[in-house]
């Protein structure tokens, strides 16, 4: 049911460069990095269950500067770290140095080296053992 729904907003979406125009400003920019596809979505059904924090995270919707300013809730969003970039859910994953040491941890259970870290977030859910891990990293990773 949900699959049929999704393929009949496609259909509608590609027909009408209105509609989508407007679906895609809706989007957040970084579900398509998570998800490329709604089929992809679909065939990590058996293991994907997202807590609170786990959704802002994939929807790029939570505590992050970025989204904070855009409603005016912060005046700056950029990270309080010392990389001084935007606060995004890409700057926590991969750059902020608040939460180096979580990021080592989930690099060592993924099997990264440092050096190697520059992943596609797809990665960090693509598995069962990937999405634990990264909901772990999630769950205890504290930033401002």
């Amino acid at each position: 049911m949900i699959t049929q729904a999704c393929k009949d907003v496609s259909k509608v979406i590609s027909k009408q460069p209105y509609f989508k125009r407007c679906f895609l400003e809706l989007v957040p920019n970084c579900i398509p990095k998570f998800f490329p596809t709604v089929k992809y979505r679909l065939e990590r059904n058996s293991f994907f269950f997202c807590s609170f924090k786990v959704t802002q995270f994939l929807t790029g919707h939570g505590n992050f500067g970025e989204y904070l300013k855009r409603f005016h809730r912060q005046t700056s969003d950029v990270s309080d770290c010392s990389a001084r970039e935007i606060q995004n859910e890409e700057h926590i994953v991969f750059l902020c140095l608040q939460v180096d040491d979580c990021r080592k941890v989930l690099q060592q259970k993924l099997g990264f080296l440092e050096k190697d870290w520059t992943v596609a977030l797809i990665s960090l859910i693509n598995t069962k053992s990937s999405f634990l891990s990264f909901t772990e990293f999630v769950r205890t990773c504290k930033y401002k």
